[in-house]
């Protein structure tokens, strides 16, 4: 009897181990979850770049923020950085903010000033840090019709 109670109860946590790492997210890999939307203004001249909003899942404390021109023509270049953004010590939770608007707690690092239109029709990866979790997302920027 003992021996039955000591297997029930192996197996009892064995498939309950199975079932928090199957159907929990408690054992993956955190990432930060992004998006892009484009923002038409009302007097914008044609081809003109639409404003980049830049969007969060949740708040995070980033400590870095870079965004990159992609040349799909040059896969074995690497990518060019065109803005990148650090933060300063008390760095405050941002959900998202527009593209070339700096952040409350952060610092433009490269380049100094403002950061370089998108060209319409560009592809371009906003990769961002915070401690050790990262994210990325990529998009095509948006000329105004």
């Amino acid at each position: 009897m003992e021996r039955k109670t000591r297997i029930l109860c192996f197996l009892l946590l064995f498939l309950g181990g199975i079932y928090f790492y199957q159907f929990t997210d408690w054992f993956s890999k955190k990432t930060i979850q992004a998006s892009v939307s484009f923002r038409p203004a009302r007097q914008v001249d044609k081809g003109t770049p639409l404003p980049v909003v830049l969007g969060f899942d949740q708040d995070w404390h980033l400590n870095e923020l870079s965004v990159f021109e992609l040349d799909l023509a040059a896969t074995n270049q690497p990518k060019r950085e065109i803005w990148k953004l650090e933060s300063i010590k008390g760095a405050e939770p941002i959900r998202g903010f527009l593209y070339g608007s700096i952040p409350a707690g952060m610092r433009e690092v490269k380049p100094p000033g403002l950061p370089p239109r998108l060209k319409p029709g560009g592809i371009y990866r906003v990769e961002m840090r915070t401690g050790r979790i990262k994210g990325a997302v990529e998009f095509v920027a948006r000329g105004s019709e």
